[in-house]
């Protein structure tokens, strides 16, 4: 998916192939999963599947790597300068990135069979942002890039582990609202 692609029936194939693999790891591990099942279930033949993908690693590599690229774009749009200060509409935007497409990219968040995918999420958005930080501030020292990168690495492994915790309907205003608050202005302090 990180390839683009204009054909209509290969993007609607593609969305076929990635709503069963999200529908199947919702119900079991992704190494439980075949290629059979998920081709009856996105209801094409397995010429076409392996026609886009060599297996279903290679399948959930690139639903990963499409969420991921949406993530980034999101993260991207903005200056550095306004990603803690815009925080709450970016979440929002990421959160409406996740519940896209009937909420498919939500057992990629909640099933632990996604999870060194999840990780490679993350340091791509981490690289993101700690590279918005070096061109910002391209006189920055090795020290100062490495604890920008923990504090990012800190936020971002923090917010996706609440996603993985809690029911995305219950974080909506704190993602919006709350959070942003609390990240500029401190936990304990109310705002």
């Amino acid at each position: 998916m990180n390839k683009k692609k204009t054909d209509r029936r290969v993007k609607r194939t593609e969305t076929a192939i990635f709503k069963a693999l999200s529908t199947l790891a919702s119900q079991k591990p992704l190494t439980a999963i075949t290629v059979t099942e998920l081709c009856q279930m996105a209801d094409i033949h397995k010429s076409t599947f392996y026609l886009h993908y060599h297996d279903i690693h290679h399948c959930a590599r690139e639903f990963q790597g499409g969420l991921t690229d949406s993530i980034c774009s999101i993260i991207s749009e903005y200056e550095y300068c306004d990603l803690l200060e815009r925080s709450g509409e970016i979440w929002g935007k990421i959160m409406e990135a996740y519940l896209s497409n009937d909420g498919m990219y939500l057992p990629f968040i909640k099933s632990g069979s996604f999870a060194s995918l999840l990780q490679d999420m993350e340091t791509s958005i981490i690289d993101t942002i700690v590279g918005q930080f070096q061109n910002s501030s391209p006189n920055a020292t090795d020290e100062e890039i490495l604890l920008h990168r923990v504090n990012v690495t800190f936020l971002i492994n923090g917010y996706v582990g609440t996603l993985r915790s809690f029911d995305f309907n219950m974080l909506k205003d704190i993602f919006y609202t709350k959070l942003p608050n609390s990240l500029l202005y401190g936990f304990s302090k109310q705002v």
